[in-house]
This record gives C-alpha cells, sequence and structure tokens, in this order.
C-alpha cells in the first residue's frame, strides 16, 4: 500500500511538472502575438468645388451661377482600427523592418459648409464621409515590439506606405462612390506594462474625389446649387493602440544568449 502510495505522489508530481513546464512554453503564433487594436481620432480637410444657381437675395439682386470654391475641415472623426506585421529584416538587437497591414474605419463629419456659402438665404448644409482603408507599409521598429520580447519595455516606430481606401459621401441626399490610393507616413511610441500601449500618428495625403454632383443638387437644395464636388486634401489619424496578446512575449535575460543571436523571430 506504501509502495502504491509513493508511486500515485511522484505520478502527480511529474503531471504537475510536466503542466508548468508546458505552460511556461507555451507561445502563440507571431502573428498573434503582433495583433494589435485601437480607437482613432481623426481630423481632415477638403476641397470645395461649387456653383450657385440663380435666385434674388434679400436686397431684390439676381446672382446667377456664382463660383464658390473654399476648404472645410470635420468637426468630428473617429474610427477604429486592427492589423498586425511581419518582420522581414533584423537591423540589431533590438530593431527590425517589418511589413505593416492594417484595417481602418473612420468616419468623418464635415463642418457646416452654408455659414459662408449659403447665409444669404438661410441655408446651411454639410455632409458626411465612411472611409474604409488597407495601409500597407514598410516600419523601422526598435524595442519591445521589434523583438516581441519582455527584455525591452519601450518601443517606437517609423514608417511610411500606400492607403488604399474606399469612400463613401453623403450630402443631403447626394451620394458618392469613389476609392483611391494615397501615400502615408507614420510614426509611433509605446510602453509595455503586462500589454503592450501605443501611441501612433498616421498622415495620409493627395486628392481624393469624394463627391460630384452636377445638374442639381438633390434634396432640400435643388433651387440653391447647380454643381459641386468635394476632393480631399490630407487626413490625420491619432490612434491609441492595445497590443493585447503582448503578456505572451518571450523572456530572456543575461543567462540566455538567444537574446543577442541573429535568430531573434
Amino acid at each position: 500500500m506504501t509502495t502504491k502510495y509513493k508511486s500515485l505522489v511522484a505520478i502527480a508530481v511529474l503531471l504537475s511538472a510536466f503542466s508548468f513546464t508546458s505552460n511556461a512554453q507555451f507561445r502563440l503564433p507571431k502573428v498573434i502575438q503582433r495583433y494589435e487594436m485601437g480607437y482613432s481620432f481623426v481630423t481632415a480637410s477638403a476641397d470645395y468645388d461649387g456653383q450657385r444657381r440663380s435666385y434674388t437675395s434679400a436686397d431684390g439682386g439676381t446672382i446667377t451661377d456664382e463660383p464658390f470654391k473654399t476648404t472645410v475641415q470635420t468637426k468630428a472623426a473617429y474610427g477604429f482600427m486592427i492589423g498586425t506585421y511581419f518582420p522581414i529584416a533584423h537591423l540589431g538587437r533590438a530593431s527590425c523592418l517589418a511589413v505593416d497591414v492594417n484595417l481602418i474605419d473612420n468616419i468623418l463629419w464635415w463642418k457646416n459648409i452654408g455659414n459662408d456659402l449659403f447665409s444669404a438665404v438661410g441655408f446651411n448644409f454639410s455632409g458626411v464621409t465612411g472611409q474604409i482603408g488597407v495601409p500597407v507599409g514598410l516600419d523601422f521598429k526598435f524595442g519591445c515590439d521589434a523583438t516581441t520580447s519582455k527584455n525591452q519595455r519601450m518601443c517606437a516606430s517609423l514608417g511610411a506606405g500606400v492607403l488604399p481606401a474606399y469612400y463613401v459621401t453623403a450630402f443631403d441626399d447626394n451620394v458618392g462612390l469613389n476609392s483611391a490610393v494615397s501615400p502615408y507616413i507614420k510614426a509611433e511610441a509605446g510602453i509595455r506594462a503586462g500589454i503592450c500601449f501605443k501611441i501612433r500618428m498616421m498622415y495620409s495625403f493627395g486628392n481624393v474625389p469624394l463627391i460630384t454632383q452636377d445638374g442639381g443638387i438633390k434634396g432640400n437644395f435643388n433651387d440653391v446649387v447647380s454643381s459641386f464636388k468635394l476632393t480631399g486634401k490630407s487626413n490625420v489619424n491619432f490612434s491609441l493602440i492595445l497590443m493585447p496578446f503582448a503578456w505572451n512575449w518571450k523572456t530572456e535575460g543575461w543567462w540566455d544568449r538567444t537574446q543577442t543571436s541573429k535568430k531573434m523571430y
């Protein structure tokens, strides 16, 4: 009986040791360890170019197809992003070159342009643009997210790439559907505290046709505007980002020479 009891205890100890070792060595796939998600605050600008139909102003005068151009800004804009990255070159013990791939979804509310354009007749209107894009670029990464290691506490990245995106814009009853590819640059910095927290700024630029309406605007302003177009110019995303699986990054120390090895990934 004593021998049997000792055998059961030995088996239990071995199973516990095996379980502890398995948990200690458990690693999620690297692409998941690098997964990131965040909330974005967006500011954007666009060029408005339109024509006004003939109408009688308050003083009895007549204005016929008077051109009007202005730059409009967003009054509120926000979005969500998810993404990951794929290291392609080892640049140092704690740095790498990586391909960065994200999915962004933003909504942009344009400031009321009617304050200037239609003040004479008392009309005001504004619009909204939805943006879904997949920014793809090259990043120079430094620190903990470059190594996916708990040895480094801080991280930073500089990058550039292209942003193919699809846009849906509504002005009153008019809807414009367009797609465009814009260049972008970005910078970010972060800190590891259990998981990794980052702040990112991404700036995209270039002419993006958002909506074009000829032959009379639909809706409430048909008697006021004969044609108009809105062209996006620049877009800045400020994002608060979490890397929720950073808890699974490896831990290395002075006793483990793999931290200085070329086989970082």
